[in-house]
């Protein structure tokens, strides 16, 4: 029998105090009759809180030392047979500096191509050849670095609108990599892409975020397809010979006949990022509409038996018997969406 893992973090909400909200600032339980479902029958299991990328190679049955960075690097170098026992992701941000923080501010969302991602890798290639270092391209907004260089990091997903001050790499090379960073730093600050991109009032690769220099361990995945709109997703699935595709705009019982299906959501993190109720609670009431509505009536239907949502510090699982069991109960006896987050945030946080 099939069973659909649904991968979404933030489903509780940013970080702020959502005490402040009236209720009618919320969605209704219309809105968010799925998620009321899942939240009154379903098994809450309590999590380890994890950064994104790291849940979803938990997700993807991808195992790596926990003691070390990601193994990011090492699953993107598999395309390019890469073989450099020092190999990291190296990818194009911009900082915003201000007089008391700098804030990782854009990666993706710099909406590079790939004709200007190779100009300016091929400068910085001319430029740190003399350090035994070369960077390659992997996708407009995705590098790879080899060379010899021995650092800890912090993954980019997770430091996107944050203060880096204090996430800076460290480790035996923390030096040497502070000094080529600056080096780059002035590179891009001159860069002929990037004064054409500050004339047309477009963000500016201003530095490189290093990043997911681990070891990839054993590899032993309970899925065998996925959907999801996450380069990270697609080349693992690429390296496990997993079936992956984007979301479809309509989900039907054609995707699950002896399926284990896994669907990973991420276009809601940004809202939780910069603290936007609102733009978190647009995000689920899409979410409610698009996945969770086709994916009960599949449920109903037979077509799937179980219903897992993973997200930040607790998971949640329904079946197809706890389902027709427990909904001959009268539906206004389902708790509001409100009640059920703010119950759910002081258990286990959000």
């Amino acid at each position: 029998m099939s069973t659909c893992t649904i991968y979404y973090p933030g489903l509780l909400g940013p970080d702020v105090p959502i005490e402040e909200l009236s209720s009618k600032e919320w969605p209704d339980t219309k809105q968010t009759c799925h998620l009321c479902q899942l939240f009154s029958l379903g098994k809450a299991l309590p999590l380890t809180r994890a950064g994104i990328d790291a849940r979803v190679l938990e997700c993807l049955g991808v195992y790596y030392s926990l003691e070390n960075d990601l193994p990011v690097s090492e699953i993107r170098a598999n395309k390019h047979d890469l073989t450099s026992e020092s190999c990291w992701c190296l990818d194009p941000v911009h900082i915003q500096i201000d007089r008391d923080e700098a804030v990782l501010l854009a990666n993706e969302s710099l909406n590079l191509d790939q004709q200007q991602a190779q100009e300016i890798i091929n400068d910085l290639n001319k430029h740190f050849e003399q350090d035994g270092l070369r960077i390659y391209y992997h996708n407009p907004h995705q590098w790879l670095l080899t060379g010899d260089i021995e650092l800890t990091t912090d993954s980019l997903n997770d430091s996107l609108f944050q203060n880096i001050s204090d996430r800076q790499p460290t480790g035996k090379d923390e030096k040497k990599w502070r000094t080529l960073i600056n080096e780059a730093q002035m590179l891009l600050h001159s860069h002929p892409i990037n004064e054409q991109r500050a004339l047309q009032g477009e963000l500016t690769v201003n530095s490189l975020w290093i990043w997911g220099g681990g070891r990839l361990g054993k590899v032993a995945s309970n899925v065998n397809v996925v959907f999801a709109n996450n380069s990270l997703v697609n080349d693992v699935a690429k390296l496990t010979n997993i079936s992956h595709a984007s979301l479809p705009k309509q989900l039907d019982h054609k995707y699950f006949i002896n399926n284990d299906v896994l669907i990973i959501l991420t276009d809601q993190v940004n809202a939780n990022r910069q603290s936007d109720v609102f733009g978190w609670f647009e995000h689920l009431k899409q979410f409610e509409r698009e996945v969770l509505t086709p994916l009960f009536s599949l449920v109903k239907q037979g077509d799937i038996e179980k219903i897992t949502i993973v997200s930040d510090t607790v998971s949640f699982s329904v079946t197809r018997k706890e389902l027709h069991r427990y909904l001959k109960l009268l539906f206004n006896k389902f708790k509001t969406f409100e009640s059920h987050v703010k119950r759910l945030r002081m258990q286990y946080g959000c």
